[in-house]
């Protein structure tokens, strides 16, 4: 059953939640004083996007949607439940993770507060969202809002591939707030022309230009001496965003048709006119270029429903028995099992020993497992180890 909107004494009580998340009111307080954008980022947490979802994102589906009231929906990336929130609004109810447990945490408090008991949020990593997301009875729909672009490609098109399988005739995916990264301005990272197009060793050393003051202090604290976890840190804040390129490989060339959402639908037309001129150039070197692409991929920020094929039948079941590979996904995702990580553990010993000649320090043995995230296999892992091997060497103390 669908909840109600939220009221002013709910906004309060999850406003306490926040700033005790926050650090505290001293803490929060400071962060305000400091800069805007932490106020805005503070005001946006609470009410900004829950309201933006509810006055542009919720009535856009349901036009484009009309049988969304009848579907149970799941969200992959929920961040601290804004967006769950409001489209428990108007769907049976949603069932939410993230990878963050903090966030994850503040989304179910956010939904009992508001009164969404058919909705949940849930903590897990990625190989477990997508074994949820295969396990789950029912999946009418798939959310995914502002976390795309956080994603690594192949986690991209493994996402896509696992929510189109799973879905019913008539399923849709919806994807909002999401760069585009054909566009030559960033308004996610950077908030400049042409940011999202650096390279991450010039992106760094441009990141002292960052226009937004938390994000060009996250900028200042990613790694200069590594560009593979360089790479890694911008990719996780956002740089890298979304295209048609995704979609085509993990549903096929013909995805296109299946978009039943247009390029300016005037419930989220504001939200790209900010990049109107970007927008223009876009749109005409598509259609010049590749016209098969649809129209809606010369967003700057792209929103999109995408739906399958068929006459949607409430209450269908998909079952889909093969789990997620760990040979497939070992890399690709966050899987952070004993075994695999003992596994890794043992192999980038070797490495050192074998090829450095000296036992690896802790804060290594945490790199080369963390890099295990966006590398399909362990043999990649070997790879990569020896193209970094003579960096490794120069930056580190002689051998122990």
């Amino acid at each position: 059953m669908a909840s109600k909107r939220a009221t002013a004494e709910q906004f309060e009580r999850y406003k306490e939640l926040q700033t005790q998340a926050w650090g505290g009111p001293e803490k929060v307080a400071t962060l305000m004083e400091s800069s805007n954008d932490y106020r805005r980022a503070f005001a946006g947490g609470v009410y900004g996007r829950y309201e933006g979802e509810l006055n542009h994102i919720t009535p856009w589906v349901q036009r484009l949607v009309p049988d969304v009231a009848e579907r149970r929906l799941f969200e992959i990336g929920c961040g601290t439940g804004a967006s769950t929130a409001a489209f428990a609004t108007i769907c049976k109810g949603v069932t939410a993770f993230d990878i963050d447990a903090r966030r994850a945490q503040l989304a179910q408090e956010r939904l009992q507060i508001f009164g969404a008991m058919g909705s949940t949020a849930t903590a897990a990593n990625f190989v477990e969202i997508l074994n949820r997301l295969d396990a789950e009875d029912i999946v009418d729909g798939v959310l995914m809002f502002a976390v795309m672009e956080h994603m690594y490609p192949a986690e991209r098109i493994e996402v896509l591939k696992r929510a189109w399988r799973k879905l019913p005739p008539g399923g849709i995916i919806v994807i909002g707030e999401t760069p585009n990264r054909l566009c030559y301005f960033d308004p996610h990272t950077f908030l400049q022309p042409f940011a999202n197009l650096l390279p991450p060793d010039l992106a760094k050393l441009w990141g002292e230009n960052c226009v937004n003051d938390a994000t060009r202090a996250a900028i200042k604290a990613a790694p200069t001496d590594n560009y593979m976890m360089l790479r890694d840190s911008l990719v996780r804040m956002g740089q890298d965003g979304l295209s048609f390129h995704e979609f085509e490989l993990a549903i096929s060339a013909n995805v296109h048709e299946c978009i039943i959402s247009e390029e300016f639908d005037p419930e989220i037309n504001d939200f790209n006119k900010p990049y109107r001129l970007e927008h223009d150039i876009l749109s005409k070197y598509l259609r010049e270029r590749t016209p098969h692409v649809n129209p809606v991929f010369a967003m700057p920020l792209l929103y999109l429903v995408i739906r399958k094929a068929g006459e949607f039948q409430p209450g269908t079941l998909v079952t889909v028995t093969e789990e997620v590979s760990r040979d497939h996904l070992q890399g690709v995702g966050l899987l952070q099992s004993g075994d695999a990580l003992t596994e890794r553990r043992k192999i980038i010993e070797t490495l050192y020993r074998r090829i450095l000649r000296r036992r690896p320090r802790e804060i290594e043995f945490n790199y080369w497992v963390d890099r295990c995230n966006g590398l399909s296999s362990i043999p990649k892992i070997i790879d990569e180890f020896f193209e970094v091997n003579e960096k490794i060497n120069a930056q580190l103390p002689p051998a122990l």
